[in-house]
């Protein structure tokens, strides 16, 4: 008898978390603070989520104090503060796809888990890795939860 029970009990506890959501830590809420040190300037980049757009930015951090709203990169901040968990292959390091000596020069876009966007690479047109889009778009859409993929490609595409 203890068994069926437990075993609903389990069950109930499970409906009840799939049916409310994904809920982040509450500090994903937090205001990044930049953990100054002394009269030093901050000078670490560092990452936080923003709970309003909902997305994770950087920030420069002074490497004292601050608060748990600071991850070493966008996609340890997008992992903990988001339900979304890129593919696999988001993480590769582009592969230029080398054909038989000849250099690369077909433009292709892939995903830099470092900086959580997309950047530019020449693709040789042979194999390669799945981190490896044909624009900036396709690979934003893949790889993250930016709410507007296209905005941040015409930041990224007309950036110095």
């Amino acid at each position: 008898m203890k068994t069926p029970t437990c075993f609903l009990f389990a069950l109930l506890c499970l409906t009840l978390v799939l049916v409310q959501g994904y809920k982040p830590p509450r500090y994903c809420q937090a205001k990044p603070n930049d953990g100054q040190c002394g009269h030093v300037r901050p000078s670490i980049e560092r990452w936080y989520f923003d709970g309003r757009y909902g997305y994770c930015g950087p920030f420069l951090w002074g490497g004292c104090g601050g608060n748990k709203n600071n991850f070493p990169n966008c996609t340890a901040c997008m992992t903990t503060c988001t339900r979304y968990k890129p593919p696999r292959y988001c993480k590769a390091k582009p592969d230029d796809g080398q054909c038989g000596g000849v250099r690369p020069s077909i433009e292709r876009w892939y995903f830099d888990v470092r900086y959580g966007y997309c950047g530019p690479f020449l693709w040789g047109g042979c194999g390669g890795n799945n981190n490896n889009f044909p624009n900036c778009t396709a690979c934003m859409t893949t790889c993250t939860t930016h709410p507007d993929p296209e905005g941040a490609c015409r930041y990224i595409i007309n950036s110095p």
